[in-house]
């Protein structure tokens, strides 16, 4: 794993235990999604997001059509940006409900 993973895993640990984390621990770029999640109130603790029903994503996808298809140029150029590093573009409602998600392959390795 190259050091930023390993900087990236380490820096999780932190966050996940003291609830913050070094800005210098973490690329320029990362840190204020990271420090802007965690002010929006992120639970650092939660095992896993809470899972909306297959009708309720359906209902959720079609009312937000016009967001998803207007974001999908950015995702589209915010992956292309990050080249071959590992990375995840997200899209949420106002409610932090996750409704697309555009990521290269990766594994996590503990």
């Amino acid at each position: 794993m190259s050091d930023q993973g390993n900087n990236a895993v380490e820096a999780g640990r932190i966050y996940t235990g003291t609830g913050g984390i070094c800005a210098e621990m973490l690329r320029s770029e990362i840190y204020p999604p990271w420090e802007r999640s965690h002010l929006q109130g992120a639970n650092n603790l939660a095992l896993q997001a809470e899972k909306l029903s297959s009708l309720e994503t359906e209902r959720l996808v079609a009312q937000q059509s016009n967001l998803i298809n207007v974001a999908a140029p950015y995702f589209r150029t915010l992956s292309q940006a990050a080249g071959t590093d590992r990375h995840a573009v997200m899209l949420t409602d106002r409610q932090a409900i996750l409704l697309d998600v555009n990521r290269t392959s990766f594994r996590i390795i503990s």
